[in-house]
């Protein structure tokens, strides 16, 4: 059996992390990465209690319209565990000429405390905005280096086609071994 091609789904991705569109409007270049990937595990906005993109057990992704307003979507996806109980071990962050990858096992003991502090009844929206205002820089920088994979616009301004290689090429990796962890466990 032949190995699944990836390279329109990630040529998708590519082209939504170049885009300046607002992030609903890039969303469906999203998509057909993780519905491929994860076939029938794939759930989005209303399956997955309004993440932009859910696989049970293994990941969230939340989008952002900038790069701006990553850590507001790292909180956000991390608070669809409380607010919802959704499952996963890896948090997706993607918006314009951004993509963060981080393991939550990994993460800054402040980082976790933020998430399970405030109040499960609370929008994951409304608490991602607030706790990206109340975290201090220099957890705000533990945050970015506790990442699998931390892609920023000042990292592309020169070299945007490579670092775009390594992210799809690392993104491939991982994603591969998790999808097939999901079909084999």
């Amino acid at each position: 059996m032949a190995a699944p091609n990836f390279s329109a789904e990630l040529e998708q991705l590519k082209q939504y992390l170049k885009s300046d569109s607002n992030e609903d409007a890039r969303r469906p270049l999203l998509f057909p990465l993780f519905a491929k990937l994860y076939r029938d595990k794939f759930k989005t906005e209303s399956e997955a209690c309004g993440a932009d993109v859910y696989i049970e057990g293994q990941l969230i992704v939340e989008s952002k319209t900038d790069s701006s307003q990553w850590l507001e979507g790292f909180y956000q996806a991390l608070h669809y565990q409380k607010r919802y109980g959704l499952a996963y071990n890896t948090v997706m962050v993607v918006a314009n000429r951004f993509v963060g990858i981080w393991k939550v096992n990994k993460l800054p003991e402040e980082a976790v405390i933020f998430s399970h502090t405030i109040h499960a009844y609370k929008a994951p929206s409304l608490v991602g905005k607030e706790n990206a205002r109340r975290t201090a820089k220099h957890t705000r920088d533990a945050i970015a280096k506790s990442a699998f994979y931390f892609l920023t616009p000042k990292d592309l301004q020169d070299g945007m086609y490579v670092a775009l290689k390594i992210l799809l090429q690392k993104l491939m990796r991982y994603l591969k071994y998790s999808a097939t962890s999901i079909a084999t466990g």
